[in-house]
């Protein structure tokens, strides 16, 4: 069994141990994936903390009891597969309004569109992952309420650029640095060197050719020299 970790503040500095980092408060990413915290405590901290992405996925969290503080400097949290549902929770954010740009709750236990409103006010999120909640509907039947809670998300936040992982006109999201790309120039270093490959091959036919004209050229010479010999 995992040992619960009273605080966010105390599984930061046993973080920052960890890493190496002499202040916990100097840490500009923070994983504590798969911790057990499921109380976050006073979040207060973080005003005075580096940290730009902070992931607690799968941390048993249930709920967030304390706001994030103003001036927090997180661009990108991460909550998945916790056991978030209510309001208050997502109200907790609101003082991440400025920075937040990246917001993943996959897993968790949202079941409506109220328990999501307070996302509304997290305005310069360009990336919001709701996965495997209840809200929104998980079968056919609910194709309605999908409908309302994605145009809902997607009118209250205008720099959405991906929902549940699809772009404001429904398609698959790829992103610049993305996988694909990755594909893309490996594909390129092989092409590179297949052009090597078959630019030395020729370099080498030349170098033959050259060296079979040079073996020929004695017994040709010698053969010019016979016949201007009979000719006089």
């Amino acid at each position: 069994m995992v040992n619960q970790i009273p605080s966010l503040l105390e599984a930061f500095k046993r973080y920052a141990k960890e890493q190496d980092v002499e202040q916990y408060n100097k840490l500009e990413e923070v994983m504590l994936d798969g911790l057990s915290i499921p109380a976050l405590g006073d979040l207060s901290f973080l005003k005075e903390c580096s940290v730009g992405f902070l992931s607690l996925s799968n941390c048993q969290v249930g709920a967030i009891d304390h706001p994030f503080p103003e001036g927090t400097k997180i661009e990108r949290l991460e909550l998945n597969s916790n056991n978030l549902a209510d309001k208050k929770s997502l109200e907790a954010l609101g003082n991440l309004k400025d920075s937040l740009q990246e917001l993943h709750l996959a897993n968790n236990k949202f079941a409506d569109l109220d328990a999501l409103s307070p996302i509304h006010t997290l305005v310069n999120i360009r990336i919001l992952n709701l996965i495997d909640n209840p809200v929104g509907g998980v079968d056919d039947d609910s194709q309605l309420a999908k409908a309302a809670y994605r145009e809902g998300l997607l009118k209250a936040l205008p720099n959405l650029q991906a929902l549940d992982g699809l772009d404001r006109n429904g398609e698959q999201v790829v992103f610049e640095d993305s996988e694909p790309e990755d594909d893309e120039e490996e594909y390129s270093s092989e092409s590179e060197g297949e052009e090597d490959g078959q630019e030395g091959e020729e370099e080498e036919d030349e170098e033959e050719d050259e060296k079979d004209d040079e073996d020929e050229s004695p017994p040709n010479a010698k053969r010019r020299k016979t016949d201007a010999a009979a000719a006089e």
